[in-house]
């Protein structure tokens, strides 16, 4: 091996050693920052907020499974009742129980959202569930189970969607 080629040798594994020390240090510097790295944030879990219990834990008293997802100007409210409970009663009927069940205290622990959104799940027969979802003004709402608005009035500016389908 002639003497330049040694040179040459040198200086690739002088370059080599600098980029695996400079690869580790910016390993370690970086390390957990990535999305789905950290094991904190995988495991992070945030309390529900009052609005989120406080319909959870109605749900619970009427003997119902829920879940609720909001935002400062909507609510989504997800409910699935037992099947003897809607197999009598006609798709808007099960909608007007579930909002029936709720007390006053709702625009106090919840505030006033621009949108509510409930959707009431009945299962069905072989797996079908029969989905009720009606969209309401929350101020409307709010008033109605305070008791200073009309059936009417609520009902009047309520959106329903109605359908069926087969859950896993």
């Amino acid at each position: 091996m002639t003497q330049r080629q040694k040179r040459v040798l040198v200086v690739l594994a002088v370059v080599d050693l600098l980029l695996v020390v400079g690869l580790g240090a910016f390993a370690l510097t970086h390390r957990g920052s990535a999305s789905g790295d950290s094991a904190a944030s995988a495991t992070l879990v945030t309390e529900p907020s009052p609005c989120a219990t406080f319909l959870l834990e109605s749900a619970t008293r009427a003997g119902w499974t829920a879940r609720v997802s909001e935002s400062d100007t909507s609510l989504v409210y997800e409910v699935t009742i037992a099947a003897q409970q809607g197999a009598t009663a006609g798709d808007v009927d099960v909608v007007w129980s579930v909002l029936e069940a709720h007390s006053p205290e709702y625009a106090e622990v919840c505030g006033v959202r621009d949108t509510v959104t409930l959707s009431v799940l009945v299962p069905g027969d072989s797996g079908s569930h029969r989905a009720v979802t009606v969209e309401l003004q929350g101020a409307v709402l709010a008033r109605w189970l305070q008791g200073t608005a009309s059936d009417a009035e609520l009902a009047a500016q309520a959106r329903y969607r109605l359908a069926e389908a087969i859950l896993p």
